[in-house]
Order: C-alpha cells, then structure tokens, then sequence
C-alpha cells in the first residue's frame, strides 16, 4: 500500500476500529493515530483500548524494539505506553522505582 505522509493518520484511523482487523493490529493502529495527529482521543478509541489492549495483546506486541524500550521492570510496554500517552500530564508512578536516584 502506498501512502504519502498525510495519509498515514487517515489510514490508522480506518484501521482501529475495524473489527476484522486482529487486535494487535488495531491497537497500534491505535498508537500510531495518536502519534501522528494532535486531535482529541476519541471515546471511541479509549473503549476500543479498554477492550483489545489485554495481556494477551501486550504479549504479542512485546518483541516490537519500541516495546522493549518502553517496558520498565514493572510493567509491560504497552501499558505503560498508553498510560504516558492517554495522561500525559500525570507522572509515570513506575518511573520512580526504576530510578535509583529518586
């Protein structure tokens, strides 16, 4: 499929929410859409999170290099990921025992 950089956003945006798609599929559909547009998460993105990013997802997707380099010792990639990215005013708790400094 080829796409221009503007497209990109408009495609991930088709891809989250179609229910054919596999789970690890829409959920990074799902990160890539908030990566690339400042636009409000829908509420329908969130239930759609709530739903698909279980374990199960979190362990599929955790061979992915930028999973690897969001997991902390106590908690998964993914998770962590989506907390940062859906409260991002909010500190990452986490971080704190991961620091030896804090």
């Amino acid at each position: 499929m080829s796409t221009t950089r503007g497209q990109v956003p408009v495609w991930m945006r088709t891809c989250w929410p179609d229910p054919a798609r596999p789970p690890e599929v829409r959920v990074s559909a799902a990160l890539g859409w908030m990566c690339l547009t400042d636009l409000p998460v829908p509420d329908e993105l969130r239930a759609m999170l709530d739903d698909l990013a279980t374990h199960e997802t979190a362990r599929l997707m955790a061979p992915l290099p930028w999973m690897r380099a969001a997991e902390n010792t106590n908690g998964n990639g993914l998770h962590r990921c989506l907390y940062t990215m859906l409260h991002p005013d909010t500190p990452d708790a986490e971080d704190r025992w991961d620091d030896p400094w804090s």
